[in-house]
């Protein structure tokens, strides 16, 4: 397994979270929009809910896509981590690589006073030998 491919599955990932939040943000944004009267409306105008019921249709197939990508990548780099057998490297990889975790983020939940530089070394260790 290489960085590269590790690294554009957490890409994907982290794409994936970002159109999944901005889903959210779209539709909380329907929620203060007001209501449809179904009255028409002048010429040249435009009916501020329609559009944003057509960018919400349009972020859900970008996530399905990306979901779709994800899949596919983590049929590869999932079993490659799984094989890891130290607990901790295998953690570390999972929640970088398959969360999508910040390096900050990881170092956290591994605990122990562990620093997001830390955990990376581990990482990039880990790599180094295995190739």
């Amino acid at each position: 397994m290489t960085l590269e491919t590790l690294n554009e599955h957490q890409r994907l990932v982290v794409d994936l979270q970002e159109a999944r939040d901005m889903l959210k943000a779209l539709e909380a944004s329907m929620l203060k929009s007001p209501s449809y009267d179904g009255m028409p409306h002048a010429t040249g105008t435009y009916d501020k809910v329609s559009m944003l019921v057509l960018k919400i249709e349009e972020q859900k197939e970008t996530i399905k896509t990306y979901e779709r990508l994800v899949q596919a990548s983590e049929k590869k780099v999932l079993p490659w981590i799984n094989s890891i057998r130290d607990n901790r490297t295998n953690l570390i990889f999972y929640l970088r690589f398959i969360c999508g975790y910040e390096w900050q983020d990881v170092a956290v939940c591994i605990g122990g006073k562990n620093t997001a530089e830390a955990v990376k070394t581990v990482c990039y260790r880990y790599l180094k030998c295995a190739t």
